[in-house]
């Protein structure tokens, strides 16, 4: 199994998650069963297995994976991985970059590529840098961006009013739009006396 998230499932006895099985970059969260709530006689590699209940993992042999009680193996943590929504990590997760390249194989569950070193679990975290940025200030009238866009990824204008306060705002309707290989334009359609803007990529 390679690079799924696994949560909310249940077994009457065995692994709540994964009875018998090899695991490649999977997140597995919140299961149960009533012996390894989350994998039961499994082999893991860079594999999250974390809030399952009773426990984890049971006649397990892990590699390069987070889970508690701590397991004895290569590369192996017992630290809170900071899961976000859907079997995401944050940036600062202690899994971020804790994996091992010889067990990643094809993308995360986002579709992205994996880093070297990768992540443990099923989530390549990437922040969303700012592609191109710019201001308008003290001239009524709408804003817009223009960057160099893939078709492979997805491109959203978002605006901001005081970068002190740093809350930025996706545009009303320009979000998530689909890169055409060539220059994309993304325009503000409310008329703004000041604020700022800024692209942001991120897979589909």
């Amino acid at each position: 199994l390679y690079n799924c998230f696994m949560d909310r499932n249940s077994a009457v006895q065995y692994g709540g998650a994964i009875d018998q099985g090899t695991v490649y970059n999977c997140t597995i969260t919140g299961n149960s069963a009533a012996s390894g709530g989350g994998v039961y006689n499994c082999r893991l590699y860079n594999c999250i297995v974390y809030s399952n209940t009773p426990a984890n993992v049971a006649v397990a042999t892990c590699r390069y994976t987070c889970t508690t009680p701590a397991q004895s193996g290569t590369g192996n943590i017992a630290d809170n991985p900071r899961l976000l929504a859907g079997g995401h990590i944050a940036l600062d997760s202690p899994c971020a970059g804790r994996g091992a390249s010889d067990y990643a194989f094809g993308t995360d569950l986002d579709g992205e590529v994996w880093m070297i070193p990768p992540s443990m679990g099923c989530d390549e975290p990437y922040p969303s840098v700012p592609l191109r940025m710019a201001a308008k200030s003290g001239v009524s009238g709408t804003g817009s961006l223009t960057v160099s866009s893939s078709t492979d990824r997805v491109y959203t204008l978002q605006r901001c009013a005081d970068l002190v306060a740093g809350i930025w705002l996706d545009v009303p309707g320009q979000v998530r739009i689909r890169g055409t290989g060539g220059e994309l334009t993304l325009a503000d359609p409310e008329s703004l006396t000041a604020c700022y803007y800024r692209v942001v990529s991120s897979a589909p």
